[in-house]
């Protein structure tokens, strides 16, 4: 069964969707589908993203359908350790790949502002919280792009880190704590 969180799992799930349908209405503002290519090329580029959308949105509901009254293990449980390596290992390696190929644009950090958005929706109905850090890639790669867009002393960068903060505030705040499991003697002296 997957813990409450506040509002309901009905509402994430409902905003993550819209957070994820803004995120593709982003990607379509950016610089490289504006230019003119092929049709062949603009068919592929649409229906790849077009895909990729609608079967990340399925595959996801599907996994919350498929856990909201289920008492068998999640589907992350156990992989802690496994999450903050490969989370490290993507936050380093993305935001190098960030810099050197991104077009620095707003709709770049929009993109990657409602994708972290949709990241934290997707963490609280799909329980335990192992991201894999994905939301940490995704807010930093969002600060990257204004960084180099805005620089520094253009309040447009203080903007986007405030909304970083907050996500990474709110996914924090809303993640329930877990009990911490008691010594082996301390566990014999209660019974």
């Amino acid at each position: 069964m997957l813990r409450p969180v506040w509002p309901s799992l009905f509402f994430w799930w409902i905003l993550g969707f819209i957070f994820s349908y803004l995120s593709v209405w982003q990607l379509y503002s950016m610089e490289i589908f504006k230019k003119r290519h092929d049709s062949l090329v603009t068919v592929g580029w649409n229906l790849t993203i077009f895909f990729s959308w609608y079967i990340e949105t399925i595959v996801v509901s599907l996994l919350w359908a498929s856990q909201l009254n289920s008492n068998s293990v999640h589907l992350l449980q156990g992989r802690e350790r496994l999450g903050k390596t490969f989370g490290a290992t993507l936050l380093l390696c993305g935001n190098i790949l960030v810099y050197y190929y991104s077009q620095k644009s707003v709709a770049g950090i929009l993109v990657f502002l409602f994708l972290a958005c949709h990241c934290l929706c997707t963490l609280c109905y799909l329980q335990p919280y192992t991201d894999f850090g994905a939301l940490d890639f995704l807010l930093s790669a969002s600060l990257n792009e204004s960084l180099a867009l805005f620089g520094v002393r253009r309040i447009n960068t203080w903007l986007v880190l405030v909304a970083c903060v907050a996500v990474a505030g709110l996914r924090y705040w809303l993640e329930p704590l877990e009990p911490k499991p008691l010594p082996p003697g301390e566990a014999r002296n209660l019974v």
